[in-house]
């Protein structure tokens, strides 16, 4: 539905997830994952979608959709997974896929132009990773009320068994309005068949010092694998 009138290249920082503390107290909640949501695609049918409301997603509203690539099993996707409630993400045995998770408002009719800064408060997206057993890459694209888009992924390298928290600073999203924010995705893709993954929420916050010095020292030892154009 949204125009994508430039998808930068994506940077790939590998590592830059960082043991944190105590939340800081400027942020703006995209998803908590508090709403029940539960889908499946698999050999029978390639995908699933469907969407939730709610008061504690941003817009109101969730759009979620996994794919199954092969395998006989299922590629799960919960909106609200254990307690406290995480979006589950998981391959059944041999079994390989993605998935897609968008805000974009209530019928998908957008955002109607978020301030993702807080007016230049918060700095960047935070995600907490509960669990994550095998490499993946964590993809969030943001879109704005002109239909521009930039992208930024981070990769984990799996074996995450314990609270964990990434950082997606605005300066490597290039481009767009970051005040005028119409669509949020985030895109799950897997390197491997049988992963399973738990995400705690996803915010937009001031990041944690520990998470910038580390996030500093990722960026300057990793290289791109493209430059933005």
């Amino acid at each position: 539905m949204f125009a994508h009138k430039r998808l930068c290249a994506v940077a790939i920082i590998a590592c830059i997830f960082a043991f944190s503390g105590n939340a800081n107290a400027s942020e703006l909640i995209i998803d908590e994952f508090e709403v029940n949501q539960s889908l499946y695609a698999d050999h029978t049918k390639a995908n699933d979608f469907s969407s939730v409301n709610g008061a504690s997603i941003i817009g109101n509203q969730r759009d979620a959709r996994p794919t199954w690539t092969s395998g006989l099993g299922k590629v799960n996707l919960d909106g609200s997974y254990g307690s406290p409630g995480a979006l589950g993400f998981s391959c059944e045995a041999g079994t390989q896929g993605s998935a897609t998770v968008t805000w974009a408002g209530v019928g998908s009719a957008g955002l109607g132009g978020v301030d993702l800064t807080a007016g230049g408060i918060l700095q960047g997206l935070e995600m907490k990773v509960l669990f994550d057993d095998l490499p993946v890459d964590l993809t969030i694209t943001l879109t704005d009320t002109l239909g521009n888009s930039d992208s930024n992924t981070i990769h984990l390298t799996g074996r995450i068994f314990a609270t964990t928290t990434g950082f997606y600073p605005y300066t490597n999203f290039m481009g767009i309005d970051l005040t005028n924010i119409d669509a949020i995705t985030l895109n799950v893709v897997p390197e491997k068949p049988s992963t399973d993954l738990h995400i705690d929420y996803v915010k937009a916050t001031v990041p944690e010092p520990a998470t910038v010095s580390l996030l500093a020292l990722a960026t300057a030892l990793v290289n791109r694998r493209r430059s933005c154009r």
